[in-house]
């Protein structure tokens, strides 16, 4: 996934890496996604749009499977990191974040409101992460 030089290699690198994350589900292990975790957020910080897009993707697939709670401190770290492409350039990039987020919530829903909240005055699209964060607080209620 680190190959800097072919852009089609990475691609095909977070493609596959989304579909054994399907295929294996709920399966994986702890260790497992604290093992793709890192590799998914370099991937977002990629020079090609279609390879962040895609990153996107895996990680909806990964915050569909991740155990709840996961941890205590990967979990708030990871979301963080996502939250930072909230204000890209790019607005597919900024909808396919917004999708990886509102995925994000079902897990650990109290860090996730805490972590929205924080970011609220933090990013210039403040009305996305707004609309995240009543969703978040909307999916905590009706757990209850």
């Amino acid at each position: 996934m680190d190959d800097d030089w072919l852009h089609d290699l990475r691609f095909a690198a977070v493609v596959l890496l989304s579909k054994l994350l399907a295929y294996m589900g709920s399966d994986l292990d702890r260790e497992g996604f604290q093992e793709i975790y890192p590799e998914l957020l370099k991937r977002l910080d990629d020079a090609q749009d279609g390879i962040r897009i895609e990153t996107c993707k895996a990680f909806e697939v990964f915050f569909a499977h991740v155990p709840d709670p996961w941890s205590s401190s990967l979990y708030p770290y990871t979301v963080k990191q996502i939250f930072i492409h909230i204000d890209d350039p790019n607005q597919q990039i900024q909808q396919a974040i917004v999708q990886v987020l509102a995925k994000a919530s079902r897990v650990q829903t109290d860090d996730f409101i805490e972590i929205a909240r924080d970011c609220e005055t933090k990013f210039s699209h403040t009305v996305l992460v707004k609309n995240l964060l009543e969703g978040a607080i909307a999916l905590k209620n009706s757990k209850q």
